[in-house]
């Protein structure tokens, strides 16, 4: 996976503010979610995805978790020189 298609789903995790069937967020607040399996599970039986770390899916909306222990997205942007 290249830099470019994770940037581009944050992108689409922002604009639309929701996750889509090929986009899931996981706030990986406390370590690894349990969870998560079966987002891996329902990906490989379909057409793929990403599962992005550091955000997370409250009362329909996407929220950033600044607090989760992983650099925020402008940070590792500046860090690539894609911002």
């Amino acid at each position: 996976m290249e830099k470019k298609e994770v940037i581009e789903a944050i992108h689409c995790l922002r604009k639309y503010n929701m996750e889509t069937d090929r986009i899931e967020a996981k706030s990986a607040l406390g370590g690894f979610p349990k969870k998560c399996y079966d987002t891996i599970s329902s990906f490989s039986n379909k057409y793929g995805g990403i599962i992005l770390f550091g955000f997370s899916e409250e009362k329909g909306k996407v929220i950033e978790n600044r607090h989760s222990g992983i650099p925020t997205m402008k940070r590792e942007m500046r860090r690539y020189g894609l911002s």
